[in-house]
């Protein structure tokens, strides 16, 4: 479970998966609630190919805080304010096929579009799939580790694979007590000590290991895109389990343990995503294309069951959904970015994660869906 929890990273404000704080940074919702569908249709409308680039909304951040861990949280990813610096790369032209053709639709509408849907940054797409960073956002110290309160310091309550922390030796379960040579008492004085250092400082990290006093050094690495930090997170590991989910459409039992053999698309969306109906078309297609091969679609929402249902018959999708009103299975799987997809083979790993709307990045994941339905 990640709300609550800090994802050390430079910087004088808190970061969670290495995100800095942006005030203010909400989804523009237009209204809210059904309104907010106005735009979500059977054929939605896809920006053009001046915005057609990797797209996230974030959560509203009101659901994503914890009662404990509220001033902890911070949004990580995706839609910020209109003063936010943007950094995107051109499209690439669309091609041949049903959920490509659907993607490519609706091009001469983009002014109106986008005037529709509110200020939305655009972010570069994340690097080719593999789960090391592809490089560093910036020089800025970055330690790679989940932390939350202890009375005798700071617990750590997960290490992200391959990030400087792991390197160094730190596990889930120390309980850090100085950083250095500074005494530490709350995850935000991890975070501004090391926000005081660069890439390829050296700093020591006091701790205490079932009892026992350690002392270790991590030479601090560069924060990754927060993209990458999500993908080093997951990519790789045992897939964490959904939670308590509330069927919406479809007869399958949303648990990755009735769903262990298949291949899994697991879908975060919201109604009032914009972004969201542009993966539809995508994954229909999925859906009636691997689902008779094994694979499966499953959107998962924050929505209520109702409010889900009536999305989804106006875009039109075609796969399994379920509630996730709790927020149980967002908080586990850090999708506070939305659209995101998480492949999950057939013995339950995490083998890739997409996060945003890129052509690319779908192209990439339909390709490993195809190789792990053939066994190789």
């Amino acid at each position: 479970m990640l709300v609550g929890q800090v994802w050390v990273a430079a910087s004088s404000d808190q970061n969670t998966l290495g995100g800095s704080v942006r005030a203010g940074a909400r989804v523009a919702m237009g209204g809210g609630g059904a309104a907010a569908l106005h735009a979500a249709t059977r054929n939605p409308v896809k920006p053009s190919e001046r915005c057609l680039r990797f797209r996230t909304m974030t959560l509203p951040r009101s659901f994503l805080f914890s009662t404990l861990g509220a001033a902890l949280w911070v949004s990580a990813l995706g839609c910020h304010p209109a003063s936010a610096p943007e950094t995107a790369r051109n499209a690439e032209p669309a091609e041949a096929g049903t959920a490509k053709s659907a993607r490519a639709a609706g091009a001469d509408s983009e002014a109106a579009t986008d005037k529709a849907l509110g200020p939305l940054t655009l972010l570069a797409d994340p690097p080719v799939p593999n789960a090391a960073p592809h490089q560093p956002a910036s020089q800025q110290g970055w330690l790679g580790v989940a932390l939350s309160p202890h009375p005798e310091g700071v617990r750590v309550d997960r290490v992200v694979p391959g990030s400087p922390s792991e390197k160094a030796g730190l596990a889930e379960g120390d309980v850090i007590t100085s950083v250095a040579g500074e005494t530490v008492r709350k995850p935000a004085e991890v975070v501004g000590i090391v926000g005081e250092h660069a890439a390829g400082d050296r700093l020591s990290i006091g701790l205490s290991r079932s009892g026992e006093a350690r002392l270790l050094a991590v030479e601090l690495a560069g924060r990754p895109v927060d993209t990458d930090i999500v993908r080093m997170s997951y990519v790789g590991q045992p897939a964490p389990e959904l939670g308590v989910l509330r069927t919406v459409q479809g007869s399958l039992t949303p648990t990755l343990q009735a769903l262990r053999g298949k291949v899994v698309v697991l879908e975060f969306w919201a109604s009032w995503c914009s972004v969201c109906r542009y993966m539809v078309p995508t994954l229909n297609e999925w859906q009636a294309r691997f689902g008779p091969q094994g694979a499966v679609v499953l959107g998962v929402t924050v929505d209520s069951v109702s409010v889900a249902a009536n999305a989804a018959n106006q875009l039109g999708m075609d796969y399994a959904l379920a509630s996730d009103a709790e927020g149980e299975a967002t908080r586990a799987y850090a999708a506070n970015s939305i659209p995101a997809l998480y492949i999950i083979d057939q013995r339950g790993t995490v083998r890739e994660v997409v996060v945003g709307y890129s052509e690319s990045r779908l192209d990439a994941a339909e390709n490993l869906i195809d190789s792990l339905l053939d066994g190789s």
